[in-house]
């Protein structure tokens, strides 16, 4: 588990596997909202608890540096955190990621052809919510 890039440790750090379209699996470590994170590369997913026993995810990101990126999704629009916390997101999933933004990119898209997380821009929720009127 990765749970040297967070402050402190996580050391009851629990795993879930996203799949992807490729149908490659994603081993996430699962973390409290609250968790302060060190700035390396990640992919992530904000994520509710559904009434299934697992998880839904409502958005997928990628970063260089998770700490900052969380800090702007929690303080600058479209506060895609907050958006998620309205939806029912209860934890933010994320594994360590390659340096490689062509390589997070990938993992990122492979996440979001296959989840179609409602809050991001690629989703049908979100072309459907922008469509003109």
């Amino acid at each position: 588990m990765n749970t040297y890039w967070t402050t402190p440790a996580n050391p009851t750090a629990q795993l879930y596997q996203w799949r992807g379209l490729s149908q490659r699996l994603y081993p996430m470590e699962i973390f409290r909202p609250d968790t302060s994170f060190n700035d390396a590369p990640a992919v992530y997913i904000f994520a509710k608890f559904n009434f299934v026993g697992g998880w839904t995810a409502l958005y997928v990101g990628e970063t260089e540096a998770l700490g900052r990126r969380m800090a702007e999704h929690r303080s600058q629009p479209p506060y895609k955190w907050a958006t998620a916390q309205s939806l029912g997101a209860t934890a933010i999933h994320a594994m360590k990621a390659p340096a490689d933004v062509k390589l997070r990119r990938t993992i990122e898209t492979d996440l979001i052809a296959h989840l179609s997380p409602t809050l991001n821009e690629t989703s049908l929720y979100n072309m459907f919510m922008t469509f003109p009127r």
